[in-house]
């Protein structure tokens, strides 16, 4: 047996389980190794130490950029002094120092800015805040809320007076004029110029009173006011009210955004100061020389700024620029030479885009022992870390990938292979449609994900792993572990259609390709058969279409004048009907007639008095092929019958001599002749003869069984002793030509219904034609099987002659399996055989393989079983 193992399903179970873990190992590589790329650490060349890697490069560079933002931030607040102070909005429009004072009649409290950051200002979006701007004729502005303008209008404290001329050029009504202002008002797209054309005026509760001689919307959102500004309740109501301010509405609002926006800035350079402060690793100082100030995480002043910067000079790791474009650096991974991880002048150009200063020193050093617990020494730490595993989650990764990919190619290769033998083998999916299963694996893997696979959702949850959330690379790495699943799935049920060939023909596009191609085949068949007889088809073309013609014409005409066109559709329809029904009459009589006829009732004669045309002409000439079939067949039968009898009297008269012949044959040899040539000439002679004998008999037999003149005398029949005493009586026959029985019998002996000496005779002719024709010095199997209910008697052996001719050509009448006919045999020991079987109900098989002849004979089981067995 050629079993497999490695193909059995235990072990391609195995190998998914291991390819996938192998997958899932280079995923967790691959993530970690991915962490490290993105802070710049390659796995292969890593510096020794933290302070000379591109991790701390970039951390000093951050700290460097944030510190000097501080430092541009903070100084900007340098004379607000405490939280009391006030930021005056036009010093900050113009970019004027802080006076810490309200020097514009514009000013927000310093405490009140910051509470207003913290709590995350925003911008007023609701349409009823807009800024309403209303005009008086002194130039002055007054300024709404759009909803306490509407209010005014809706209770008639303002009312407007519209422009007839504007109203008679634009065929507008007032209220559509009062729609199209209001509209505009509350969504900001109101102009002075519109509201000058559309209106004459705004107007008091008198009606009267000229109260604004134009109005607009400002353009600009306003902020969501969380505070109030000095002297007022609102930023509306100083500009109401302050003329240094009442037309300066978008200056307000501007001046206010930038306000907020510096107090956001100076509270982060507050946080930045704290996380490099004196609790930090890192000591950094920024010197203005130009104005004698020192800025530090240490308490210094510019008078001891010195002693500081000389201090950091003797650490083993700092970083020293100036203004003058000099820049120092000891232990770091920054370079003025520009071949570090990081340049100097890429360092200079980070800390100089927040300075504004012409005169300054800029150090920092960096405590390598991390006493504090900072961002440099949680770095310190992940470096190591980085250090120990890098190697190994590189080979991780490769070696994951490699067997990842080996495991796969495993299953392709053994896709479909059994254990048991090395054919391809379906499944039940494999029998779908080639597209139907590429599209459901698609919505088995997109529905369950249909959001985290969403771009952003994904990049987020890829960032979020790569961070280290152990949630988060967990559900990363089952999705593509999933994926990967599915797509092998997918992969292996390709390869199996691909190699029974059924990708293509097991594909919907192949069944619709075939449905296009059958439907062009019938439609050719179609007009091959129109085309065929086509006077006939053409008529009953022509025919139907008048029909229909008139069918539709009476349908028409029957809407406008239902009685008579109703009554002629009628008729029409119930002549078509009866000419219909004709027609199948006739076609039922032809059918009949055909029945009979193949029934044998050859004389049976189709009536064509009630047939017209074709239906007629038809059933003459089945008629008369039925005359000329019943002719035919008597001629059969009587030349059947005279063969028959010849063969009889022939034989009977060559019996009679030949009886004769052989009974002086034997008297002959009783004479004791010592001539050795006369005692041949005897034996030939006597062979010869009992084969003539044999062969008359064979042919009486033959011709008796033909004509059915054959008696049976049925009756329970043990078919193993039968078969046992066969083998016995030819044992000494097969011996002379070193024939070897080998016989399989069941331990239960079955009994059949047959004739004892009818199936002694199909035996003896089944042995006889193998001891004739089998190869000598082979084997002969002889089996008999109780296969319930039916008993299969099988015979098989290796033919001396080559067997190039048909199975059913053996159990011919006069066909031998030596065809030159050089060995001894009448041709008609198979044919016996096989027609005695079949008359005893019983099954007679002739199979040829090469040169294997075989014989099976089947006979169904006695039902009632003999005294002995039950």
């Amino acid at each position: 047996m050629n079993h497999k193992f490695y193909r059995s399903r235990p072990m391609k179970g195995l190998v998914w389980i291991l390819t996938c873990g192998f997958l899932c190992v280079s995923l967790v590589c691959g993530l970690f190794l991915s962490y490290m790329l993105s802070k710049d650490q390659s796995p292969i060349q890593m510096a020794d130490t933290y302070p000379k890697s591109s991790m701390f490069a970039d951390d000093l560079n951050t700290a460097a950029g944030k510190i000097a933002a501080a430092y541009s931030n903070t100084s900007r607040f340098s004379s607000v002094t405490d939280d009391s102070c006030m930021i005056d909005l036009d010093e900050v429009l113009n970019d004027q120092p802080l006076s810490g004072k309200n020097t514009s009649g514009l000013a927000y409290s310093f405490s009140d800015l910051k509470k207003w950051v913290s709590d995350s200002w925003s911008y007023d979006s609701d349409p009823g805040h807009t800024i309403v701007i209303c005009e008086k004729e002194d130039g002055t502005k007054e300024y709404f809320p759009f909803s306490d303008f509407q209010d005014q209008i809706k209770n008639g404290t303002l009312n407007f007076r519209y422009n007839q001329q504007f109203l008679h050029d634009d065929v507008w009504t007032e209220k559509e004029a009062y729609d199209m202002i209001m509209s505009e008002l509350e969504y900001d797209y109101l102009e002075k110029e519109v509201s000058v054309n559309a209106l004459t005026g705004i107007y008091g509760s008198d009606k009267t009173t000229l109260k604004y001689v134009s109005v607009s919307s400002c353009t600009q959102t306003p902020l969501v006011e969380d505070f109030s500004p000095e002297g007022g309740t609102s930023l509306l109501d100083i500009l109401n009210h302050d003329p240094n301010w009442n037309d300066r509405v978008l200056d307000a609002l501007n001046a206010l955004e930038k306000t907020l926006s510096l107090v956001s800035a100076y509270m982060d350079s507050q946080n930045v100061l704290q996380e490099y402060g004196t609790n930090s690793n890192l000591t950094w100082l920024l010197v203005d020389n130009e104005n004698k100030k020192a800025f530090s995480n240490q308490e210094i002043s510019y008078s001891s700024a010195a002693s500081l910067l000389s201090k950091i000079k003797q650490t083993p790791v700092y970083v020293l620029a100036g203004s003058d474009r000099s820049f120092k650096t000891a232990g770091t991974a920054i370079s003025n030479t520009g071949h570090g991880i990081l340049s100097a002048s890429a360092w200079l150009q980070n800390i100089e885009s927040y300075l504004n200063l012409s005169d300054y020193t800029f150090a920092m050093a960096m405590d390598t022992d991390y006493p504090a617990a900072d961002i440099f020494s949680a770095h310190a730490d992940t470096y190591q870390i980085y250090q120990k595993w890098a190697r190994p989650a590189l080979a991780g990764f490769a070696a994951g990938l490699i067997l990842t990919l080996i495991g796969s190619l495993w299953l392709c290769f053994n896709a479909g292979r059994t254990s048991k033998d090395g054919n391809i083998h379906l499944t039940f999916i494999d029998r779908w449609f080639t597209e139907i299963y590429g599209v459901v694996l698609f919505l088995i893997w997109f529905l369950p994900f249909a959001y985290v696979i969403n771009h952003s959702a994904l990049i987020t949850l890829y960032e979020n792993a790569q961070s280290g959330r152990k949630a988060h690379a967990f559900v990363l790495i089952s999705l593509l572990l999933y994926t990967f699943v599915l797509m092998l799935s997918f992969v292996l049920g390709m390869i199996r259609r691909i190699r029974t060939k059924t990708f293509w023909k097991n594909s919907l596009t192949c069944r619709i390709f075939s449905l296009i191609r059958l439907f062009f085949h019938k439609l050719k068949d179609f007009f091959a058969l129109y085309f065929t007889n086509t006077a006939l088809k053409i008529t009953l073309t022509l025919g139907l279409a008048v029909f229909l013609f008139f069918q539709f014409i009476f349908s028409i005409l029957a809407v406008n004048t239902p009685q008579i066109f109703l009554l002629l559709l009628f008729v029409m329809d119930a002549a078509a009907l009866v000419w219909v029904l004709k027609k199948a009459d006739g076609q039922d009589q032809i059918t009949l007639g055909l029945k009979k006829i193949t029934e044998g009732d050859l004389q049976y004669k189709i009536p064509t008095d009630r047939l017209k045309g074709n239906q007629k002409r038809t059933a003459e000439y089945i008629n008369n092929i039925g005359s000329g079939l019943d002719a035919a067949v008597d001629k059969s039968l009587r030349d059947e019958r005279l063969k028959t009898e010849l063969i009889t009297n022939v034989s009977h008269d060559i019996k009679t001599p030949l009886t004769s012949i052989i009974n002086y044959i034997s008297l002959l040899k009783q004479e004791n002749f010592t001539d050795p040539k006369i005692c041949g000439y005897l034996d030939i002679l006597d062979e010869k003869a009992h084969r003539l004998k044999t062969l008359t008999e064979d042919v009486v037999e033959a011709s008796k069984i033909s004509t059915g003149n054959v008696s049976l005398n049925i009756q329970p029949l043990n078919f193993t002793e039968l078969a046992q005493q066969v083998c016995g009586e030819f044992q000494e026959q097969f011996q002379r030509r070193q024939l070897t029985i080998v016989t399989l019998f069941s331990a239960k002996q079955p009994t059949i219904l047959a004739d004892g000496q009818k199936m002694w005779r199909v035996l003896s002719n089944l042995f006889t034609n193998i001891y004739k024709y089998a190869m000598e010095g082979t084997r002969v199997y002889i089996s008999l099987e109780n296969q319930g209910t039916k008993v299969v008697f099988t015979a098989k052996n290796i033919s001396a002659q080559a067997l190039n001719f048909s199975a059913d050509q053996l159990t011919e009448r006069f066909i031998r399996g030596d065809l030159s006919r050089s060995t001894e045999g009448s041709g008609l020991g198979l044919s016996i055989a096989k027609t005695l079987t079949e008359l005893q109900k019983g099954s007679f098989r002739l199979y040829l393989d090469g040169d294997l002849f075989k014989v099976v004979i089947t006979f169904p089981v006695e039902k009632k079983l003999p005294e002995e067995d039950k």
